[in-house]
């Protein structure tokens, strides 16, 4: 059987929506089934590229002042989890604050919503997928309404258990008072010790000293009692005490001649030895190179020397000479 073109050209597009379906699947959807409306389609490209976790922090970051991301979604693609949001400016007329996570387990996400909630915050936008182990991962965004209170958290009273009661125990008796000591006064004190059943002991304890008796005695005068007279002794005559005799001064030594110093006798003259005559250095001779054409007779001429002079410092024997021959020429 033959395809017409007609039915090529349906098989290649159902070709192609099957393959878009299969790749819309990975896309986080607002609705349960069924196809996107033109209002989701025109959210959808409102939103950011797909980015880390740690790349979309970066994202919002960079973000002006007065913008925050009013959605967030992600999505679990090869094996990684995206994330992407939606930028919008904030109405302040409206909210004075924002709170955005994703990324966020069950336990996280309620323990942050909780703490939003008691702030007076309120759930704006919220999005959940789940990841390649199986666990479900939440996007929220939070806001706060202007003059929005917070309710007061009660705080958690921690019971604790009683403690076990403890037996009373019976008080420890405290011990007696040591007994008085009875204080032997003699036979009469010990007759009332050791009396009859009707003998009252004395209470040791709180007796008083006795105060002692004054004894008065009388005696007899026959005479008036007349006062005596107080003789008051003759002052003495006032002494004049000898003067203390002046030790007269001692005779001062007079000091001893001081004996004048012996002459030192003058040191004799050094005789310096009288230097010796040095001898004059003799001048250095002057030297001369044998070039080619120079003989002994026109080098003596030249330096106004005699040749047996100059073949006598040269320790010459002929007159032959080499070229590039050094020679001395001596002083005249």
């Amino acid at each position: 059987m033959k395809k017409t073109p007609f039915g090529k050209a349906s098989f290649v597009f159902s070709l192609a929506a099957l393959l878009v379906s299969c790749d819309q699947k990975e896309e986080p959807k607002g609705r349960a089934g069924g196809a996107d409306t033109t209002t989701e389609l025109a959210h959808n490209a409102n939103y950011s590229d797909w980015y880390s976790k740690a790349g979309l922090q970066f994202e919002m970051e960079r973000l002006k002042p007065g913008q925050f991301f009013s959605s967030v979604q992600g999505r679990l693609h090869g094996g990684a989890n995206q994330y992407r949001a939606i930028t919008e400016v904030l109405d302040a007329e409206k909210y004075d604050r924002y709170e955005v996570a994703w990324g966020q387990t069950e336990g996280e996400l309620f323990d942050r919503e909780i703490s939003l909630l008691r702030a007076g915050f309120e759930r704006h936008d919220s999005q959940v997928f789940t990841n390649s182990a199986g666990v479900a991962l939440h996007q929220l965004v939070m806001l706060r309404s202007v003059g929005a209170t917070g309710s007061e958290i009660i705080p958690l009273v921690e019971v604790k258990p009683k403690p076990d009661p403890v037996p009373s125990l019976p008080p420890e008796p405290r011990p007696l008072a040591p007994e008085p000591e009875i204080i032997d006064f003699g036979p009469e004190e010990e007759s009332i010790q050791t009396g009859g059943e009707d003998a009252v002991e004395p209470d040791l304890g709180t007796v008083e000293p006795a105060e002692p008796e004054m004894v008065e005695r009388e005696v007899e005068t026959t005479e008036d009692p007349q006062p005596e007279r107080l003789v008051e002794p003759a002052p003495e005559p006032e002494v004049d005490p000898e003067p203390e005799p002046v030790a007269e001064p001692e005779p001062v030594a007079e000091p001893e001649p001081v004996a004048e110093p012996e002459p030192v006798a003058e040191p004799e003259p050094v005789v310096e030895p009288k230097p010796e005559p040095v001898a004059e250095p003799e001048p250095k001779m002057k030297t001369h190179v044998v070039s080619r054409g120079d003989t002994l007779s026109a080098i003596a001429r030249r330096y106004k020397v005699s040749v047996s002079a100059l073949k006598k410092v040269n320790g010459l024997k002929s007159d032959v000479i080499g070229i590039k021959q050094i020679l001395k020429i001596p002083n005249r």
